[in-house]
């Protein structure tokens, strides 16, 4: 009977041990589900990125493109400024024909 009660004292200790980790793991579940619903799931998370990258592209090959236009409309300006000044040279005379007309 003393043997029995040793085992039946050491099945309930085992037990009372396999509840309070059974307790702990089911309080840690409990944070972890808490946990999941503050947090992106990969596929949110993904989703993001991608939207992000896009719109980033998008804002890139726009601003690109004004770029290009700008540039384009510089270069044309640059262009009729260099032909202005060539035919202004053509219609002024240099200081020493001017001298040579005085004299």
């Amino acid at each position: 009977a003393s043997a029995d009660a040793g085992a039946l004292q050491e099945l309930k200790d085992a037990h009372a041990k396999f509840l309070a980790a059974h307790s702990r793991h089911e309080k840690d579940l409990e944070t972890l589900k808490t946990l999941r619903g503050c947090h992106a799931t990969l596929s949110e998370r993904l989703e993001y990125l991608e939207t992000a990258l896009g719109d980033s592209a998008e804002a890139h090959a726009k601003e690109m493109s004004a770029l290009k236009a700008a540039h384009d409309k510089h270069m044309e300006a640059t262009s009729k400024h260099s032909k202005d000044i060539a035919s202004a040279a053509t219609h002024h005379t240099t200081v020493a024909e001017r001298l040579a007309y005085v004299e």
